[in-house]
């Protein structure tokens, strides 16, 4: 059901979700009973469970809630970088 990485965390996969958020949404657990019966944290099933009512997907596509991308703009390393990248080569 999951894997461990060399960082120690834990990568769950699309089964896990789907329980985690079964159990909740539909089965009346709690998040903190949730996240003990699959040894996670109670945040990372909030964090499933609030994906899955926004999206309606057990594993939504990162990409469509990347939010990264709103705030480069602001990210002054990322700029200079655009910023020498078009000046070397307009």
């Amino acid at each position: 059901m999951c894997s461990t990485k060399t960082t120690g965390n834990m990568v769950f996969d699309d089964t896990a979700r789907m329980l985690a958020v079964s159990w909740v949404r539909f089965e009346g657990f709690t998040k903190k009973e949730a996240a003990r019966r699959l040894a996670c944290h109670r945040l990372t099933v909030k964090g499933w469970v609030s994906a899955y009512i926004a999206s309606g997907e057990w594993w939504p596509d990162p990409v469509l809630r990347n939010r990264h991308a709103d705030n480069v703009i602001y990210d002054s390393h990322f700029l200079r970088a655009v910023i020498a990248d078009i000046l070397s080569d307009p």
